[in-house]
């Protein structure tokens, strides 16, 4: 649980700075995304800032190709984390294998 009220469900996918799950926002049964900060990047300052400063940009903006950003909080170990909606579907990746047309033989 984080903020004792986001229920971590599963690991959907791990980048450059975090991971990112599959949760349930849990007073409202919402399922959400969950991005956590990689631990050994949560005591760089700077980082931590860059990673709340897209939250904040991604919430501001407000497009519906862009995802929403709901809530942001720290784990009860301190690393910082973003709530986010969660859209069903693939990812950029497997959407552009699929589309790139095939090499010429």
């Amino acid at each position: 649980m984080l903020d004792d009220k986001y229920r971590v469900e599963r690991l959907l996918a791990i980048g450059g700075m975090g991971a990112v799950y599959v949760g349930t926002h849990t007073k409202i049964q919402k399922k959400v995304a969950i991005k956590v900060l990689r631990t050994e990047l949560a005591s760089a300052a700077a980082l931590v800032e860059r990673f709340q400063r897209e939250a904040i940009a991604a919430s501001a903006i407000g497009h519906d190709n862009i995802v929403s950003v709901t809530d942001m909080g720290q784990t009860a170990a301190g690393v910082a984390f973003l709530v986010m909606e969660f859209l069903e579907g693939e990812s950029l990746h497997a959407a552009m294998d699929r589309e790139r047309p095939a090499a010429a033989a």
